[in-house]
């Protein structure tokens, strides 16, 4: 098994790492998470490459694991969605759960929540950010610690995946070679955050006790 990392100057982070133990340590340095995987019909050790371009606590991983694997996630710090652009996954967390294929968008579950599912020969993109960025984009005053509730792990209609996707894009392609001008990444980040609002279900969303506006 090996993992190796490296960065260039200001340029992206690069992660490959080939075998059980090394993909379970790449995916708790990219995310914060403790994982296990199950290797059952692998028939190959895995691997998972990754480059993560970062500005104003927003991450955009593009990522390719070309095998197949179950997987249990105890807790997901971040709110994350993964943009795929092929390859298949399913996941479940508490009562809610994603079947996601080439063009549409899913999010692993709430912040600080965990979630399982299966993964096959996957290339995609997922952006994470603090759930502060979120709680300020909804308009939530700062030093609020309301809790990040989807009411969906997928956007609801096909026009919303294409949304988040054109915005995956976007947002890799202005942060990709950085360094971003503070002011960019700042706007960048908060036009993601407001996209996922508007994308993804969620309490900060709805009109009400426990929810807004987005701002």
């Amino acid at each position: 098994m090996s993992a190796t990392d490296s960065a260039q100057g200001h340029g992206p982070l690069r992660v490959r790492a080939a075998g059980e133990q090394a993909v379970v340590e790449s995916l708790h340095r990219l995310y914060g998470l403790t994982c296990r995987l199950t290797l059952d019909g692998v028939g190959r050790s895995p691997v998972v490459e990754a480059v993560r371009s970062a500005a104003a606590g927003l991450c955009a991983d593009e990522m390719s694991v070309p095998c197949r694997f179950g997987f249990e996630v105890d807790e997901f710090p971040l709110f994350a969605v993964t943009w795929m652009d092929s390859g298949h996954v399913e996941t479940r967390s508490a009562t809610l759960g994603a079947d996601a294929g080439p063009g549409q968008a899913w999010a692993p579950c709430d912040p600080g929540a965990g979630y399982r599912g299966r993964l096959d020969a996957v290339a995609a993109r997922t952006v994470s950010l603090p759930v502060d960025l979120l709680r300020a984009a909804a308009g939530f005053p700062a030093g609020d610690e309301t809790a990040l509730r989807l009411g969906s792990l997928m956007p609801p209609t096909a026009a919303l995946h294409e949304r988040w996707g054109a915005m995956v894009r976007y947002a890799g392609d202005v942060v990709r070679d950085g360094p971003v001008a503070p002011l960019v990444a700042d706007t960048v980040a908060r036009l993601v955050a407001v996209t996922a609002l508007d994308v993804f279900p969620s309490n900060f969303t709805r009109p009400g006790p426990g929810g807004r506006d987005p701002g």
